[in-house]
């Protein structure tokens, strides 16, 4: 993703858009990562007071659901970064 992020800052991608789409990713991404935030807050703990966190982290190969919401929310975060970097050049 940091290849496309620099390649749209030095002016070597062209991407066709309007701009209300730049828009409406830019909402929509923003949307995404305040929902998976709200999910990592209300998942601080489980209904029996463990820990969802702690639980989760249980997985050796890091395939557990906290490790996939985060990187879910850096995948959102690097588009959204993409997306910006196209829109101001």
């Amino acid at each position: 993703m940091s290849n496309l992020i620099n390649a749209a800052r030095e002016g070597q991608l062209a991407v066709e858009m309007k701009p209300e789409d730049f828009v409406c990713i830019d909402r929509d991404c923003d949307y995404f990562k305040r929902t998976i935030q709200r999910i990592q807050t209300a998942g601080a703990s489980g209904h029996s007071g463990r820990s969802i966190r702690t639980e989760g982290q249980k997985a050796k190969d890091r395939n557990d659901v906290c490790a996939v919401r985060e990187q879910h929310y850096k995948m959102v975060d690097g588009l959204q970064s993409f997306y910006r970097s196209v829109r101001d050049e």
